[in-house]
């Protein structure tokens, strides 16, 4: 549920906004201090009303509850069911491989690819400051191990393994220069990563625009390698070993990258 504005909104009459006693709002001109517009209190002029303003504004869709509706629904005056699709493709491979009696080789990999939509009151137009987006996480792991026997009671065990982790947010309107067709200068800079739709919040309607969090971007990167050897000597067994592992992480995330 979400509040959006009116058709008479749209064309500068606000007198279905009320002021904290229950009255038609009057208008006060920032410049002067006195009236905008004395003939009528509530009203903006067209000749009053900034062409971005009026842009945004038009963004927004029409109301579609009734007036029974709103009062049930705290005075929201528009809903919208959103859906938030989940896909998953997933499997796995492992090979084992006995060269001789004294020695075998192993190796598997594991692929998991899950996308996802987190979504907004507004739908592509947004309607929240965190995080409606379009996602996609990927998994991969890959590992080798190959085991050789010295002896029945000496046996050595090498490994190596390798794990990569994506994640991709992205706005919704990824790749659309909406500030620029609102006529807002450098909003959007020619790059994916300024891309969309700026976040505009305005008092006594629902927010516009994509997650001011968005686009994300997460690369982690797991390299691991290993050897054990385990002796056993009568009664007794020794287990010693060295491990390795190098993690990297690579992270990008901005603030309101297309403006606020």
């Amino acid at each position: 549920f979400s509040q959006v504005p009116t058709m008479a909104d749209r064309g500068g009459n606000l007198a279905d906004v009320l002021d904290s006693h229950g009255n038609p709002v009057t208008l006060i001109d920032p410049l002067t201090g006195g009236l905008l517009n004395p003939s009528a209190p509530s009203q903006i002029l067209s000749t009053q009303i900034d062409t971005v303003g009026q842009n945004v504004i038009n963004l927004y869709p029409l109301p579609n509850l009734t007036a029974a509706q709103r009062q049930q629904h705290g005075g929201n005056n528009y809903f919208a069911d959103q859906t938030a699709p989940r896909n998953e493709n997933s499997f796995d491979v492992k090979i084992n491989h006995s060269i001789r009696e004294s020695d075998s080789l192993s190796g598997h990999y594991t692929y998991d690819d899950y996308t996802s939509t987190n979504p907004a009151p507004l739908g592509s137009l947004g309607g929240e400051f965190c995080c409606p987006n379009n996602g996609e996480n990927k998994a991969q792991t890959s590992g080798i191990s190959w085991t050789h026997l010295f002896s029945p009671s000496v046996v050595n065990s090498l490994q190596g393994g390798y794990t990569r982790y994506l994640v991709h947010a992205n706005p919704f309107n990824l790749g659309k220069n909406l500030g620029d067709q609102l006529g807002i200068p450098n909003a959007n800079r020619g790059d994916s990563v300024s891309s969309g739709l700026p976040y505009f919040s305005i008092s006594g309607y629902t927010p516009l625009g994509d997650s001011a969090f968005t686009p994300e971007f997460v690369a982690e990167n797991i390299y691991q390698i290993g050897d054990t050897i385990s002796i056993v000597h009568g009664k007794h067994s020794i287990k010693v070993g060295i491990d390795f592992l190098r993690q990297q992480r690579n992270f990008f995330q901005t603030q309101y990258p297309r403006g606020e």
